[in-house]
This record gives structure tokens, C-alpha cells and sequence, in this order.
């Protein structure tokens, strides 16, 4: 699960070391996935944003796009709790400005 708030961030914010070794994952994330036809797929990539309406979300599809990401799933969530989504999705690791695991 990528959370869109930390992929699509004004470039005037400070990036975390982590960052950049984030994208190249999620690149690298988005090369295997190409692998696969889209029924088939052993993977299933998700965006998530919680803050901001559908100009936050559609931007940090734009950027997963300009990185060779295409998710599966998006939810726009204009501030409501992410808690309901990711009880659902359960996803096995959520990559927001680095990695960590879905509960950090």
C-alpha cells in the first residue's frame, strides 16, 4: 500500500533519507507487477490519501504513473479515518515517506 500523502508532496518539503530508496522500490515494485497480466497477478498495489480531496489523490497517481506504478486500488479519503480501509485491505507493508508496516 502506498500512502499518496507522502508520494505526491510539494517539492519545497524536506525528503527523508529514506525516500529515496522508497521510490526506487516502489519502481521497482511497479517492473514486477508489469510482469503479470492484470488477473494474474501475484501482486496487488494500493494508494491511499488521507489528506486533501481528488486533486491529492490524482496527483500522487500522476506521480506513481511518471515512476511505472499503476495501483490496483485507490481510495481517496479527503480526511477520514484510514483505519476502516486498512482493517480491510490489511496490506503487508504500507510505504509512505520510507517503509514500515502497516500499524507504524
Amino acid at each position: 500500500m502506498f500512502c499518496g500523502d507522502a508520494v505526491h508532496r510539494p517539492s519545497a518539503d524536506p525528503l527523508p533519507a529514506s525516500r529515496p530508496a522508497a521510490q526506487k522500490f516502489s519502481a521497482q515494485l511497479g517492473e514486477m507487477r508489469q510482469r503479470f497480466g492484470v488477473s494474474d497477478s501475484p501482486l496487488s498495489l494500493v494508494l491511499m490519501t488521507s489528506r486533501g480531496g481528488g486533486e491529492s489523490c490524482a496527483g500522487a497517481l500522476r506521480t506513481l504513473r511518471s515512476r511505472g506504478v499503476n495501483v490496483d486500488e485507490a481510495y481517496c479519503l479527503a480526511g477520514a479515518p484510514r483505519g476502516p480501509i486498512l482493517s480491510v485491505v490489511r496490506p503487508h507493508f504500507l510505504l509512505r515517506d520510507g517503509f514500515s508496516g502497516p500499524e507504524d
